[in-house]
């Protein structure tokens, strides 16, 4: 044997041994390989796969109209039909054959009294005043919005609700722009401004003094605000310690 071929046996044994990486590739099993044949066939009944598989071939189906109806049905039944099932029905019988002054004792005795809102309690404290506003309102009038409004609007209403004490107020030097006209249940402006009309509301709640909004009768599209409150029972009511503007002006 030749010196070159004593060097090259050894390698060529190592070879044998230790195969290089491309050899030991092998495919995978068929099962494993991933292609759309293999997503999208149905596989062996009660596995898995066949399971998806069916799942997806019902999806795809469509449902016919009383397929959709048993889908999205609800098992409602309205108090009528109610009314008609079982004891309901003799219970009603007997409440329809019974006289007036009966029916009106046994709804006396099966409905609780309905209670109206809630009366608040009058006060003249400003801060439990202003916190019965709207959460909204309550954080435009801290913030100063409107504030030449808000005390023009005051003002007026004040002189109204109380002319002897606020009739000698001088006016803002500032030109007027309400015009408050004065009746004998209460007072109207006009106000087109959505957001002047909330503070409207807003410092009507706070003075006890009730207010709506009404589509003018002269002026097709005219916003009026109404004022309502009995001047005679107003006058001996509570009424707030400060004014609003006032008050925004010493928590501001």
């Amino acid at each position: 044997m030749d010196m070159d071929e004593e060097q090259w046996a050894p390698q060529a044994s190592n070879q044998g041994r230790f195969p290089s990486p491309s050899l030991k590739r092998t495919r995978s099993p068929g099962h494993q390989r991933d292609s759309l044949k293999s997503r999208y066939s149905p596989g062996r009944p009660g596995s898995r796969r066949h399971q998806r598989w069916r799942n997806e071939m019902d999806m795809r189906e469509p449902l016919d109209e009383a397929e959709l109806r048993e889908l999205f049905s609800m098992n409602w039944k309205s108090k009528f039909e109610e009314l008609f099932e079982g004891e309901n029905m003799q219970l009603w019988n007997e409440f329809c054959m019974s006289s007036e002054e009966e029916q009106r004792a046994m709804l006396k005795t099966m409905n609780p009294e309905v209670k109206g809102p809630t009366k608040l309690s009058p006060t003249d404290d400003p801060k439990m005043l202003f916190n019965r506003l709207d959460r909204r309102v309550k954080t435009l009038l801290k913030k100063g919005v409107a504030r030449d409004f808000v005390i023009e609007f005051e003002t007026a209403l004040c002189k109204l609700l109380h002319p002897s004490k606020y009739m000698d107020v001088k006016d803002d030097e500032k030109e007027a722009t309400l015009e408050v006209h004065s009746s004998s249940t209460g007072a109207s402006v006009v106000l087109q401004d959505s957001m002047k009309r909330m503070l409207a509301h807003a410092i009507c709640l706070f003075h006890s003094v009730q207010s709506f909004t009404r589509d003018s009768k002269e002026t097709k599209g005219e916003k009026r605000l109404i004022m309502s409150w009995n001047r005679e029972e107003y006058a001996s009511s509570v009424h707030p310690r400060k004014l609003l503007h006032e008050y925004l002006e010493e928590i501001g």
